[in-house]
């Protein structure tokens, strides 16, 4: 009984010091947080050994940092078409008091210097992951606390210097050095952990309500034309008047067996011309 009791302790023991193995991914670089603070080593793809919990419950956890270049998109457009904004708000751009629903893209990536890599894991919290010995910083986080909100305001201020929506969408490469300035200035001045490597306005268009005011005005001035071309032919052809309420009455009578009319010029002598049922 004795032998049996000190086995099932030794595989008690076997068990609690197996190793915590955990993965680095491809795209990604880790460093271990230990209950006292971080280790000095940045590690690449490939596996780490976390060791074991300690007797008082703290244990090791595999901190990873995204190292791929990544898109950031900035949308701006009516209450409720973003999902990720947080909030039922009007985030239309104005451009020469026209409101413009547009998409920014800006791609980043985090710097190669160990130093500005460091900086990174000691100023950003990182987020929990279904493993609690694993957490995660991505390049969309460091954009959010450093930039965001920075590079929204930047961008309005952009677009508030263009004299017209028409202007803005023929000049999109100069739209473009624009708001890559701009991201860079904000970066710099901000101290973002981030290198810019490309900026692009995208989807860039009025607001509807401005395309109905657009196609009622068109459809007004063409019918304005046709109005004109009629007054212009009754005054060479004015009989064309008579022949135009003879077809109208015409049309009516057809859709209507039940009507009939009699078009006269008001003298007592002329017949007159039934249209309908005689």
């Amino acid at each position: 009984m004795k032998r049996m009791l000190l086995v099932v302790v030794a595989l008690g023991l076997l068990i609690g010091c197996s190793p915590r193995i955990r993965e680095i991914p491809a795209g990604y670089i880790g460093k271990v947080l230990t209950p006292t603070g971080w280790e000095d080593k940045i590690r690449e793809a490939g596996q780490i050994d976390l060791g074991q919990e300690n007797g008082n419950g703290t244990y090791n956890v595999l901190v990873l940092l995204e190292a791929t270049s990544t898109t950031m998109k900035e949308h701006f457009g009516v209450a409720g078409s973003d999902p990720t904004a947080g909030d039922n708000e009007d985030h239309r751009i104005i451009i020469s008091q026209v409101p413009v629903t547009v998409d920014i893209y800006t791609r980043g990536a985090i710097p190669d210097a160990k130093d500005q890599r460091d900086a990174i894991f000691a100023q950003i919290t990182p987020d929990g992951t279904n493993d609690q010995y694993v957490k995660m910083i991505t390049i969309n986080k460091i954009y959010t606390q450093f930039a965001k909100m920075d590079i929204r305001g930047g961008t309005r201020a952009v677009f508030s210097r263009y004299k017209s929506f028409e202007w803005t969408t023929a000049h999109l490469d100069s739209v473009n050095n624009d708001l890559s300035a701009m991201v860079v200035a904000t970066f710099r001045q901000n101290k973002v952990p981030l290198i810019p490597m490309n900026v692009q306005v995208s989807n860039i268009k009025q607001d509807e309500t401005v395309w109905d005011a657009e196609n009622k005005k068109q459809a007004a001035i063409a019918q304005v034309s046709v109005i004109d071309s009629i007054g212009r032919i009754l005054e060479r052809r004015p009989e064309y008047m008579q022949f135009m309420k003879y077809e109208t009455y015409k049309t009516i009578a057809e859709k209507n067996p039940n009507i009939t009319f009699l078009i006269t010029d008001g003298s007592s002598s002329a017949p007159g011309i039934v249209v309908g049922r005689k």
